[in-house]
């Protein structure tokens, strides 16, 4: 059957569907929109298929918290085009939203879960698929939370597009007893330290063996290659490790607001001001297009 112009526009203007898939689903279900939006949902399924093994290198990082929850959460999409639209975006924050709802980081299980229309994640993106033109998928998640009462969990955008949702996202989770706003103003800076340096490890303790051992051997070479008696060769191994921390360990990084001031010793400095213990927990930082191989 043909179907009229004002049909089609309506059934686009509440799926955001291609003309011509939205001509076919009306031509296909006798002019039903209920069953137009379902048809689209199958065309949808189809071109999610085709488009299973393009490169998902683009897309969004998404920050929500809630109370002492928060989760980080990467939606990819192949270009910066699709990254901008709002109707992407949307889709990442609720999305990130039923995650932080359901506690879980997931990736099988986000898909499964209602997003606020009631529809689920995996065919939300099948829908966002047909009306964006490309493969979008959850690239991956971290579902954090605060065990102690008193705490904070802060974070920062880099390239913010709306809150909470930009090209880059850390998050810092502190626990602390002190004044919650300041200390989560303190988890904001870091959390800007974080996207600025990209630390490897919060402490020493923390750092990969494997990266240990592959920095120490490599400095042990530079040093043998000096020729210098084994008592001074020890100290510049161990000068040239402590810089190698600085660089990739976030305690021992020198802070950028000041770039002078260890970290650790920015902690100990606001802990007096603050009058109370301040203890970084953990952090975490995805930038978009880091997990694609």
């Amino acid at each position: 059957m043909s179907v009229s112009a004002d049909l089609i526009k309506k059934l686009r203007e509440e799926t955001q569907a291609g003309i011509g898939d939205c001509k076919k689903a009306l031509e296909e279900t006798g002019g039903d929109i209920v069953a137009a939006k379902e048809q689209l949902r199958k065309i949808g399924a189809i071109k999610a298929v085709k488009k299973a093994d393009r490169v998902t290198s683009d897309g969004v990082v998404v920050v929500v918290s809630a109370g002492s929850a928060a989760i980080l959460l990467e939606l990819g999409c192949e270009t910066d085009f699709v990254a901008r639209n709002e109707r992407f975006q949307k889709l990442s924050i609720e999305i990130a939203n039923a995650a932080l709802n359901a506690k879980t980081d997931d990736i099988a299980k986000i898909e499964n879960l209602p997003i606020l229309s009631g529809m689920k994640v995996s065919d939300a993106i099948i829908d966002a698929t047909t009306a964006l033109g490309e493969k979008i998928r959850i690239a991956r998640a971290l579902f954090v939370e605060l065990k102690a009462q008193d705490g904070v969990i802060s974070y920062y955008i880099h390239g913010q597009f709306s809150e909470g949702v930009g090209k880059i996202g850390a998050i810092v989770c502190i626990e602390s007893k002190g004044n919650q706003e300041e200390i989560r103003r303190l988890g904001k800076q870091l959390a800007m330290h974080v996207v600025a340096t990209k630390p490897s490890a919060l402490s020493v303790d923390l750092l990969s063996p494997e990266i240990l051992h592959k920095e120490r051997d490599l400095i042990t070479e530079q040093v043998k290659a000096m020729n210098k008696p084994e008592s001074v060769a020890n100290k510049v191994i161990d000068g040239m490790l402590s810089k190698f921390y600085q660089d990739v360990v976030l305690l021992e990084q020198i802070f950028i607001m000041d770039n002078k001031t260890k970290v650790s010793d920015l902690l100990k400095a606001a802990e007096s001001q603050i009058g109370a213990s301040i203890k970084i927990i953990d952090y975490a930082i995805f930038t978009v297009g880091e997990s694609v191989s």
